[in-house]
């Protein structure tokens, strides 16, 4: 969805360009004719105008992109560290459990490691709703 977006932004950045070059080819040849036939003050006006528009709208798609693929970047790094923080509490537990002292794993130990790897897990599928939200709405 992240890639639709992107291209599809990069369609209407490319749109941009060529209507921008058209408004500016068209402003031009309004300037060189000069003639009230040709390009009235109104029509310069309007074309200066849309080029403006165009410009903003361009800068606002680019944004709009810029700020989803950081977005995505920081949801993907949180699902990461995520990852590596529920192993080692999945290790921890499974350590503590094969072990089974009292002197390796105590039963609040235990219990401790249960309640952080349950945390992660939740943690984790936070993220990955957060990132599948992200990617919805960019698409």
């Amino acid at each position: 969805a992240l890639e639709a977006a992107k291209a599809e932004a990069e369609r209407t950045i490319e749109t941009l360009r060529e209507e921008n070059a058209e408004a500016a080819s068209a402003l031009e040849a309004s300037a060189a004719a000069g003639s009230k036939l040709e390009a009235t003050e109104k029509e310069k006006r309007d074309a200066e105008k849309t080029l403006r528009t165009l410009r903003e709208e361009k800068h606002a798609a680019e944004q709009k992109v810029a700020a989803l693929e950081a977005a995505k970047a920081e949801a993907e790094r949180t699902i990461e560290t995520l990852r590596e923080e529920n192993a080692e509490a999945a290790s921890a537990l499974e350590a503590s459990a094969a072990a089974g002292s009292k002197l390796e794993a105590t039963e609040k130990e235990k219990r401790d490691a249960e309640k952080t790897l349950r945390t992660l897990r939740e943690e984790k599928h936070a993220a990955e709703q957060k990132v599948a939200a992200l990617e919805a709405a960019k698409a």
